[in-house]
């Protein structure tokens, strides 16, 4: 998909340019959930290997296992 929105003049049909303007809509909010989602996963692994290496502040006040104040 090279442009971000489809070109109206390439269409003959109005209901296939709503189609192809719908998927390309939710190819992009898709887009924009696996950025969100590899952004959440990163700071996951900094974490985890801060963790690893001692290096996480653990929280005194923390409830449950697991809990430090660098997860908050």
């Amino acid at each position: 998909m090279r442009e971000s929105f489809p070109d109206p003049a390439e269409f003959d049909i109005e209901e296939k340019f709503n189609y192809a303007a719908k998927v390309a809509s939710v190819f992009k909010k898709v887009i924009a959930e696996l950025f969100v989602w590899l952004d959440t996963m990163e700071q996951q692994t900094a974490f985890l290997q801060k963790k690893e290496e001692g290096k996480v502040e653990k929280d005194k006040f923390a409830i449950g296992k697991g809990k430090s104040a660098v997860q908050k």
